[in-house]
């Protein structure tokens, strides 16, 4: 929730600065200066067009800033992810590559964006920084897609993983037995005996 309340606050003062690029001359002084030099009235109130353009490069410097937390988020994301990939162990080298190209593919897209988008700021170009920083979330769906998918493949590993080593356990376990059994042992003897115990043992697995 709060990651959509950063993105939408960004698209929202681009658009602000948008809107008021559009403007005519006689309205600069309700809303941001675009003019190199002079000053604009509106209702008999001069305004400096210099504070609106300080206000534009501030709205356009806050923007940048919070998409680049954004995509910085989503970059350490990914490399977790990326980390956790590495270490499943039943997944085939061939599969974890395959995966771990898809998620790599995904971190270069980001920083390919947050370059645009300081390339943008940099250009005073509104427009285009306003669909760069939507395209975070619409374009590049990390949060909603790519780590949750990364997630259940991962937890996937991890079950299967245990029930490989509850199963060689319980082989080993097998093993013990048989051979107490062999020796002519009562695995039933006693309630508090060796061998009972490692007969309830195999039953809980």
């Amino acid at each position: 929730m709060n990651m959509n309340k950063n993105i939408i606050a960004m698209t929202m003062s681009v658009a602000i600065l948008i809107s008021a690029s559009a403007l005519p001359a006689s309205a600069v002084g309700l809303g941001l200066g675009v003019s190199a030099s002079g000053s604009a009235s509106a209702g008999g109130v001069g305004v400096g067009v210099s504070a609106g353009a300080a206000l534009r490069a501030q709205l356009i410097s806050k923007a940048h800033d919070r998409a680049d937390q954004e995509i910085t988020r989503r970059v350490n994301a990914l490399n977790a992810l990326n980390t956790r990939v590495n270490a499943m162990v039943r997944l085939s080298a061939e599969e974890k590559g395959s995966l771990s190209s898809t998620i790599q593919s995904q971190i270069t897209f980001m920083n390919n964006l947050q370059a645009q988008i300081a390339t943008d700021a940099a250009a005073d170009s509104t427009s285009s920084l306003k669909a760069d920083i939507q395209s975070i979330t619409k374009s590049y769906r990390i949060f909603a897609l790519v780590i949750p998918q990364g997630a259940i493949l991962a937890a996937s590993d991890r079950v299967e993983t245990i029930g490989g080593l509850f199963t060689s356990f319980a082989a080993q376990l097998q093993t013990r037995i048989t051979a107490a059994q062999a020796a002519g042992n009562d695995m039933d003897a006693g309630p508090g005996g060796p061998f009972r115990f490692l007969r309830r043992r195999q039953v809980t697995i």
